[in-house]
């Protein structure tokens, strides 16, 4: 899974709750991802501009956790979803972050979905 298409695909063919579970491994990821945006990590210019698009990432995933929890319709379609994280991601070239925090939280969440 190393491909928007690929993370789409698989995060659709999860169940409800497992679902739930993916997203909030997801939203721990992301932090540990920004954790190499801290200062001294990267150059002092680039820290709040990365730092400021992992806060939105987790702003978006803990905003379609929440309403999946609750239950009221409010979330974003799957494909949706994804391609909001990648926009968001895209604005500071950290695509490659996202992806390896989707593969993260598969790995170690649930089986690899299997593809036919």
């Amino acid at each position: 899974m190393n491909t928007k298409a690929d993370i789409t695909t698989d995060f659709s063919s999860l169940s409800p709750v497992v679902r739930k579970y993916l997203l909030s491994s997801l939203a721990h990821q992301l932090t540990v991802c920004a954790r190499a945006s801290y200062p001294g990590q990267v150059q002092e210019h680039e820290v709040q501009k990365q730092l400021r698009v992992y806060n939105e990432l987790q702003h978006t995933v803990t905003g379609q956790l929440t309403h999946l929890l609750a239950d009221d319709n409010k979330w974003y379609d799957d494909a949706d979803f994804i391609n909001i994280l990648f926009d968001k991601a895209r604005m500071e070239n950290l695509e490659k972050n996202l992806i390896w925090a989707f593969q993260f939280a598969f790995e170690h969440l649930t089986p690899p979905p299997t593809r036919s």
